[in-house]
């Protein structure tokens, strides 16, 4: 089932990528002069999805053990993580 995970990490990264340049346009936008240096802005823009990609791969990891795939390679089973209710929660 690691399939439904890369599914969830790249949602979530996608989401963030929006949020992150919904906020670029308002700066640009609203506060000009804010980020006048494109130089700057170019970095800062790299780091920002190298933030967002790197959390998403965090907040997304423990799905890829969710899941157990049996031999057949047809079935998967729950593993111990998927029943524990504080991670449920």
């Amino acid at each position: 089932m690691s399939l439904v995970a890369c599914v969830l990490l790249f949602a979530i990264g996608t989401i963030y990528l929006t949020v992150l340049v919904t906020v670029n346009r308002y700066v640009a936008v609203c506060r000009p002069y804010a980020a006048s240096d494109t130089n700057t802005v170019k970095r800062q823009a790299r780091l920002h999805v190298a933030l967002v990609a790197t959390f998403s791969v965090l907040f997304n990891v423990t799905r890829f053990f969710e899941y157990e795939i049996e031999d057949d390679g047809l079935r998967a089973t729950p593993t111990w993580l998927t029943k524990n209710f504080f991670y449920k929660v």
